[in-house]
């Protein structure tokens, strides 16, 4: 067994999560070792949909243009969700796809269609570019523990064939639904919902999209009695089509001939086609029994969770995931934070968690309602109507991808009568402690391009003339990154701001946000 180097973390899972969190300790120059199992990214049907937050992330990395240069769909295709009972049948309904119905100004950007595997590939581009990252692939760990003040870990160099240890003064795990940390440490699930066998199948078929009859979108919900799938385009240069179809009861994986019987279902006709990949996996809400072992190991996406694919909210919580650990493991190496800062992490996300996991599962729940209601058995169109117009009411999740808001944390000001009470279906921006910081223009761009992602921000929006000296020796605070606005951009004079973009502290005076950072620190 060889040893390497001694780092600050060590991510297991080099998927968008373990990457996205190496591009957050990347940025504040911590030394990150990064372990994947897999030699490149893998081409799933799954989690290909960006709520606008994330895009706001990719921003805050500087590769939101890259990704949107890399989209594979046209940006002229609808950005819709079609019910229908097949793709050559009858339509239901249409819908704007989930944060497409924001607001106007509520977030520079929008949310986005992307397969998993082109995501992956614009991060790890991303995270290659900091000196202080270690990305090791095919290495698959075998065990890991808690020595001292230090996390070992073991893994498997699977191209060499050869055993290595690894240390790092923090764990990471980001390692997913059957990865090996969960095992290790014994961190099960907490199942929310009923379990559902999926078959998720990728095929390519020139003809598919000439040959529907229903309208153009992104995402298909077909309701064919026997074939019940989510379908979408996902190159339609190549002809590149996913289904997540419903199993009913089975526990077979269906041989090639039978799946493709069942797309010719799906579509309402039989079509030429070529199966790329097929897979048996389990639909079912759960969450993780922990989340945080000694500040010294956490769980993240979908090891900490795991989301049924309607709404699009299980990739989008992980990378919230990511963006709120990163900056807090730096603050805490770097020496700028105890290591008590490191507890808010789960009790920030947790209700986060457990808001977006209560709403795919009061999804799932209502639908064994209407199962009940309208047994498809004996009137199955009664049935397909009433499935597809709650599919209709909660293919909108922006008040919940972006509405969120950290209070349970020490980290935020209190202010009287505040609650997170917004609606799941709508997001309203608000500039409250808590929150992260609304979208304004600043110098002609989105004031995002303008916020420090190391640093704590203090936003002052009044016409005083102050000092940055005075600022920074009020707040007690060196890394600190001042922006001035113009009057009445924001409801106070006064934000402090986090370096993930959360709003800390409010007030019309300087005096009314003079806590300090250390000040703020020394209560975690």
């Amino acid at each position: 067994m060889t040893s390497s180097n001694f780092y600050d973390v060590i991510i297991v899972g080099g998927g968008p999560v373990g990457i996205a969190l190496g591009i957050e300790l990347g940025l504040n120059q911590v030394k990150t070792l990064v372990l994947e199992k897999h030699a490149r990214p893998l081409k799933m049907p799954r989690a290909q949909s960006l709520s606008a937050r994330t895009m706001e992330f990719f921003l805050r990395w500087g590769l939101d243009k890259e990704l949107e240069k890399n989209l594979l769909l046209p940006k002229t295709l609808p950005q819709t969700g079609i019910w229908c009972s097949t793709l050559c049948g009858e339509t239901y309904f249409v819908t704007a796809w989930g944060d497409n119905q924001l607001q106007e100004n509520a977030s520079p950007k929008e949310g986005v269609r992307v397969p998993i595997w082109v995501t992956e590939e614009v991060l790890r581009t991303r995270l290659l570019s900091f000196t202080t990252i270690d990305f090791l692939k095919e290495h698959e760990v075998q065990n890991a523990w808690i020595e001292n003040d230090s996390v070992v870990v073991e893994s498997y160099d699977k191209k060499n064939k050869i055993a290595k240890m690894h240390k790092a003064s923090f764990l990471a795990c980001c390692d997913g639904v059957a990865g090996p940390t969960k095992k290790i440490f014994n961190n099960v699930y907490s199942k929310l919902s009923d379990q559902t066998k999926m078959l998720g199948t990728m095929f390519i078929s020139k003809e598919l999209m000439n040959l529907k009859t229903v309208p153009d979108g992104i995402m298909y919900f077909v309701l064919a009695e026997g074939a019940m799938a989510f379908v979408g385009p996902i190159d339609l240069q190549e002809g590149l089509w996913l289904a997540q179809i419903v199993l009913n009861n089975s526990e077979q994986t269906p041989d090639e001939s039978t799946l493709s019987s069942i797309i010719d279902k799906i579509v309402g006709v039989p079509i030429d086609k070529k199966i790329v990949d097929y897979y048996i996996w389990d639909m079912q809400v759960q969450i993780a029994d922990f989340f945080n072992l000694d500040n010294r190991i956490f769980w993240l996406g979908d090891s900490a969770h795991a989301f049924a694919p309607t709404g699009g909210l299980g990739l989008n919580t992980a990378f919230g995931d990511a963006h709120n650990l990163g900056w807090k493991l730096a603050a805490v190496i770097n020496k700028k934070a105890s290591l008590g800062l490191l507890s808010t992490y789960a009790k920030e996300r947790y209700p986060v968690w457990l808001s977006n996991l209560n709403f795919a599962r009061k999804n799932a729940e209502e639908f064994l309602e209407i199962k009940k209601k309208y047994p498809p058995d004996l009137d199955y169109k009664a049935y397909t109507m009433a499935y597809a117009d709650l599919g209709n009411r909660y293919l909108s999740s922006s008040g919940l991808t972006l509405g969120y808001a950290y209070f349970d944390s020490t980290l935020t000001q209190l202010l009287p009568a505040q609650s997170q009470d917004n609606n799941p279906f709508e997001y309203l921006p608000k500039c409250e402690p808590g929150y992260f910081l609304p979208h304004v223009l600043y110098r002609g761009t989105t004031i995002y391009n303008h916020l420090s992602a190391t640093e704590w921000n203090l936003i002052i929006s009044n016409q005083e003339k102050v000092q940055t000296a005075e600022v920074e020796a009020c707040l007690s605070s060196k890394d600190l990154h001042i922006l001035k606005v113009e009057a009445n951009t924001y409801p106070y004079s006064y934000i402090l701001i986090r370096p993930d973009w959360h709003i800390a502290r409010v007030g019309q005076t300087l005096a009314g946000v003079s806590g300090s950072i250390q000040e703020i620190f020394q209560c975690v």
